[in-house]
């Protein structure tokens, strides 16, 4: 049998147009669309992270019920590895989904090529900014970098304190340590000095100072940060970097 290489008489343009395509291209419209939002839903689900340190083996978590029931929902791997089993370099390599070897960060102190002074060159290019330029809200509730915020405030007349302050007005000399915020955060609520009690939290640039009441016990304020966090967004990226923020500050500066 034959086959004719030119168009059927019988099936016209105005056929097409006119006849039953319409319905079929609002059909097909319709699943284009509903495809394309349940893929986006699917492409970007919400994501916590709880990263806790100085885990053991020797049956700690027996005493942590919140973390069982948690591990019971998902998948126990009996045999973990980490690229380097230090504070600095495991948080550095999260943050930047790069090895040790590659982004340098291979101590907890900045006088051995670790910690916060050396971390702060890679905040212009990792996880929250990129998770920020993928639409979400992103927020960090305790721990940062191991340094972050350490020392003491330069004095008025001081030289770190004009180089803080045009770090401040222009964007050049030396970033505010206490004061500073990374990039790529929507809510910054970090230590600067990590303690269960008498410590200060850098939330969203602006000191908070806790003391040594009950209301001040560190776990418990951050727990209520993240809560509120939880269920104020529909939409966020959220890295739990100690333990989960109340409302009882003593002071702020």
């Amino acid at each position: 049998m034959a086959l004719s290489a030119g168009k059927p008489d019988s099936i016209t343009r105005g056929n097409i147009r006119d006849g039953g395509a319409t319905p079929m291209r609002t059909l097909l419209c319709t699943l284009f669309v509903f495809f394309s939002l349940l893929s986006s839903a699917m492409a970007a689900p919400n994501i916590i992270v709880i990263l806790t340190d100085d885990e053991e083996d020797t049956g700690s978590t027996s005493y942590l019920p919140n973390v069982q029931a948690l591990a019971a929902q998902g998948v126990t791997f009996k045999n973990s590895f980490v690229n380097f089993s230090l504070c600095s370099p495991s948080r550095s390599s999260f943050f930047t989904g790069q090895a040790s070897h590659n982004d340098g960060i291979k101590s907890n102190k900045p006088e051995k090529g670790g910690g916060w002074d050396t971390f702060k060159q890679e905040e212009a290019n990792d996880l929250p900014v990129w998770l920020k330029g993928a639409g979400y809200t992103t927020a960090l509730i305790g721990k940062y970098e191991n340094g972050y915020g350490a020392g003491k405030p330069p004095r008025l007349a001081s030289a770190a304190y004009w180089s803080n302050a045009l770090n401040g007005w222009f964007g050049i000399g030396a970033p505010d340590k206490q004061h500073w915020v990374p990039q790529g955060w929507d809510l910054w609520y970090a230590f600067t000095k990590v303690r269960y009690y008498d410590y200060s939290i850098n939330e969203n640039g602006k000191l908070i100072d806790f003391g040594h009441e009950a209301a001040d016990y560190s776990t418990d304020v951050l727990k209520g940060s993240g809560s509120a966090l939880h269920q104020g967004s529909s939409r966020f990226e959220r890295a739990l970097l100690h333990a989960d923020r109340h409302q009882g500050a003593s002071r702020s500066r």
